[in-house]
């Protein structure tokens, strides 16, 4: 260990004197100071020098950026090695500020190699992302597509050019993104590299998800997933198991869905991925809530909340937070829902979330529909499906019209409910969304009842769609179905409905609403 002057034991013994002290001190002695910091501390953490791997890049860094040493290549090597340390513990805690600092000394580093360069500022521009530090995140997948082109890399001029189109989706400028997504598409074929192929393919995958439609995007996973199992680590393997578990739950096959979030979680525990932990957690709560598990629902999904502020994912959180409140709705806490949502709305304005914010302003329509609140459901769904529509998901504008029309109907504005139940129909056009149309046809028929018909015509083309349903959408739909035949044997008997449907099915508040 190196000896200790007593002059310098006693500027180092006390935290307000040490500060002074160095105020005092000139650049080059300032510079020396830090040289024997380092020096200090690694003799005497000896093989425990990681637990102070951010104290030593500091140190090693203001050695060099202060002095004259003649060692400042060595140096500035130390700084790059306790750098790389201390980033992957802040990755290990999620600390994003940290990540983000650490990353940018690695990419700012004199002695840095291209590869660890690019590498630092792929994960910056990441750990931005997660933050909801979006147009930062964008700045620095335009300085990797700079740091990719000086080093000759196709692999990280691809992961700049998906990172910037996947932005390009989350604010909704949904052309900007197919354009970038066909640009990786191609540099990923003229690598003929079979890993970046099948990435690139499935990536391209969940982005047809996005736009509503399931069944290409299920198809490419089924055909690029076991592919993309023979070359993938575990972070990508779960990532890919996890999506193809969304695409199951959403193609109503439940029990393969929950195999594949069950796999894909363990995955993200046993190699600490706590992010994906948390968004494997909510689409769990998702599917108990799909079952009408709502207890078991809202304790995986309070759990994906937690760990979401852990971690430091803003989006993330507002996604289970919509979850949560849709799982209130169903058990009649709707005000509890509507407070919960617009926590949401907040959320999403700031990042400019336009797919999460339009999900939740659906959302509140649906919920003051049933506080009452007829013309502000209108509105809210109205301006979600308007939304939808910038976004181009057919599905979920689909969706939202067809929120909108039962808010409608409940409205007395037939004609106009009608309109929007043709628009979605519409959209629905070459799409194999059964649950979607499931709905439109039930609205379409309470539509008719609303109207003093038989609609019996309507309700045979429900019935056409629920008997092609497999176990688990048909115990998905059966309380549709339940709700429009009880009301069609009340239509029958002469009784009396309100706008189409039972009075029963209908919330206290909305019927006082209703009949004034």
């Amino acid at each position: 260990m190196p000896s200790l002057s007593a002059e310098t034991a006693y500027l180092f013994r006390h935290a307000l004197l040490r500060e002074g002290a160095y105020q005092l001190q000139l650049p080059a002695d300032r510079a020396a100071l830090h040289a024997l910091s380092l020096e200090l501390i690694e003799a005497v953490l000896g093989d425990h020098a990681d637990e102070a791997a951010t104290e030593l890049a500091r140190h090693a860094r203001f050695a060099w950026q202060t002095g004259t040493a003649e060692n400042t290549a060595e140096l500035q090597g130390y700084e790059l090695r306790w750098s790389l340390v201390a980033l992957r513990q802040a990755q290990a805690r999620f600390d994003g500020d940290a990540e983000v600092a650490l990353a940018d000394a690695v990419i700012e580093s004199p002695v840095a190699n291209g590869e660890q360069r690019c590498d630092a500022c792929y994960q910056r521009a990441n750990t931005l992302q997660r933050l909801g530090r979006w147009q930062e995140a964008r700045d620095d997948f335009h300085r990797l597509a700079q740091l990719a082109e000086r080093q000759a890399s196709v692999l990280y001029r691809g992961h700049a050019i998906y990172g910037l189109g996947y932005l390009d989706w989350l604010g909704g400028h949904v052309d900007d993104c197919d354009r970038r997504l066909e640009e990786w598409l191609q540099l990923t074929r003229e690598m003929d590299n079979e890993h970046e192929l099948a990435s690139a393919m499935l990536a391209i995958g969940m982005m047809r998800f996005n736009r509503g439609d399931v069944k290409t995007a299920l198809d490419v996973h089924q055909q690029w997933l076991p592919r993309l199992k023979k070359t993938a680590d575990e972070k990508t393997l779960l990532r890919n198991l996890f999506n193809f578990g969304v695409l199951l739950q959403e193609s109503g096959h439940f029990a393969q869905a929950e195999e594949a979030y069950r796999e894909a979680l363990r995955l993200a525990r046993a190699c600490s991925q706590r992010d994906h932990e948390g968004s494997i957690l909510g689409s769990l709560g998702t599917l108990c809530k799909v079952r009408r598990q709502y207890d078991q629902a809202l304790e995986f999904l309070n759990e994906s909340v937690r760990i979401a502020q852990e971690v430091g994912n803003r989006r993330g959180r507002a996604i289970q937070l919509t979850n949560i409140g849709t799982v209130y709705q169903q058990l009649g806490r709707t005000r509890e829902a509507l407070e919960t949502y617009e926590n949401v709305v907040r959320e999403a304005m700031e990042l400019s979330a336009l797919s999460t914010y339009a999900s939740a302003r659906g959302n509140i329509g649906l919920a003051c529909l049933q506080l009452g609140r007829c013309q502000e459901a209108v509105a809210q769904l109205r301006e979600s499906a308007e939304l939808w529509q910038r976004l181009k998901d057919a599905s979920w504008e689909a969706y939202t019209r067809c929120g909108l029309a039962r808010a409608l109907r409940m409205s007395g504005a037939y004609d106009a409910a009608a309109g929007e139940l043709a628009a979605g129909r519409g959209l629905l056009e070459g799409m194999e969304s059964v649950l979607d149309e499931f709905m439109l046809r039930c609205e379409a028929a309470h539509l008719a009842l609303a109207r003093g018909e038989n609609g019996m015509a309507e309700h045979a083309a429900v019935r056409e769609v629920f008997d092609s349903f497999d176990e688990a959408y048909s115990q998905a739909a059966a309380q549709d179905l339940v709700q429009l035949e009880q009301a069609m044997r009340i239509a029958a008997a002469g009784g009396r409905l309100v706008h189409g449907a039972c009075r029963e099915h209908v919330s206290n508040e909305l019927l006082k609403a209703i009949e004034g």
